[in-house]
């Protein structure tokens, strides 16, 4: 098999993510890992290819700042007093199949339904239709 892996440099720095030396793990499957560390601190292992293309700038710090900048929820912020539209959050269920955050709604009529995390933020169609 022939070896596709672009190299990836010691100090090189891919948005917040800047590389410390190839990973002691350093094969995960035909990916080679590099052991980074964050601007806020955090070191994590990630994928050549990752950096290479993008997909990974941060340990995930940027995407919590990007949250509370926008005035969004975190999964982890949704409690039972949260409204969204005609729906009240009453409890956390956990995660799907898909790994989406779950919750049970009671709309104002008083029916409940369970909706996911991200159709509650973003807005989707929070209408009741049992009234």
């Amino acid at each position: 098999m022939a070896n596709n892996h672009i190299p990836v440099f010691k100090n090189e720095k891919f948005g917040r993510l800047t590389v410390i030396s190839l990973s002691k793990g350093a094969a995960n499957g035909e990916h080679v890992l590099y052991k980074c560390v964050c601007d806020c601190g955090k070191i994590l292992d990630v994928a050549a290819s990752q950096l290479r293309r993008k997909v990974r700038t941060s340990c995930g710090c940027k995407r919590d700042e990007d949250i509370k900048v926008l005035g969004l929820k975190s999964r982890k912020q949704l409690t039972n007093s949260d409204l969204f539209g005609d729906y009240q959050v009453i409890k956390d269920l956990g995660t799907n199949k898909n790994r989406k955050a779950i919750y049970q709604v009671k709309c104002k009529c008083g029916h409940l339904t369970t909706m996911t995390g991200c159709r509650l933020r973003d807005g989707l169609k929070l209408n009741c239709y049992h009234v």
